[in-house]
């Protein structure tokens, strides 16, 4: 949040008095999404911060909260007891609640598809911004075909990389898109269930709504 405090009210760069008895008015060389005028009625508050919307998506056995422009998703996440009302926002975006937004309601029933086993792909618009590398290993998980697994070490040696699976553990963990790009489908080599940002049991039983766990053992390839 920024405001401007001068005697007569002036836009974010200082560039005009807003005047017009303190009526606020958009400035073209200020780049505010949301412009309003104080309780006091005293100067104008601009929020810099681009907007995100937001909704809870209540499932029967999981709840998660999207955040998303109207064109795209661009995080998905496990609401916890932990969790913030913004974290998916990073603190770097106005999360606003929008349940009717039209891709929200695309995802809440392809979601629903998905957990009562009737859906197996998502065919949504998302829009990531990782490292290089992490957007390599987020479009590897992408692939993985549903009701089967992969471990990091096989993941890393498709990058050309043989000795960071760890390195793809850490690119798996900050995936904003969880279930969408499927990074709960990586186990270890030996087929063990490993770290997963939501917790085991999510883990676990995503897998197993899946059918990636057979005879007691998950699905890899031969």
């Amino acid at each position: 949040m920024q405001y401007c405090l001068k005697a007569l009210p002036t836009c974010q760069a200082g560039f005009f008095p807003l005047l017009l008895r303190f009526r606020p008015i958009p400035c073209y060389r200020c780049p505010p999404v949301l412009t309003e005028i104080s309780p006091e009625k005293k100067y104008i508050k601009h929020t810099s911060m681009p907007v995100l919307f937001t909704s809870d998506l209540s499932f029967p056995d999981v709840l998660l909260r999207v955040y998303g422009t109207r064109d795209a998703l661009t995080r998905l996440q496990f609401v916890t007891e932990r969790s913030t009302q913004d974290e998916g926002s990073n603190g770097q975006y106005e999360a606003v609640p929008k349940d009717d937004l039209p891709l929200f309601q695309d995802l809440r029933r392809q979601l629903a598809e998905y957990f009562n086993q009737s859906r197996r792909k998502f065919t949504l618009p998302v829009r990531t911004r990782g490292t290089v590398f992490q957007e390599e290993v987020w479009r590897l998980l992408s692939e993985i075909p549903y009701g089967e697994t992969r471990s990091y070490g096989e993941l890393a040696q498709k990058l050309g990389h043989k000795n960071k699976a760890r390195a793809v553990g850490g690119a798996a963990h900050v995936n904003p898109l969880p279930i969408l790009v499927p990074c709960h489908r990586l186990v270890g080599s030996t087929g063990a269930l490993t770290g997963f940002a939501a917790g085991l049991e999510v883990k676990e039983y995503l897998l197993r709504l899946e059918g990636a766990l057979k005879d007691g053992r998950f699905s890899m390839p031969t």
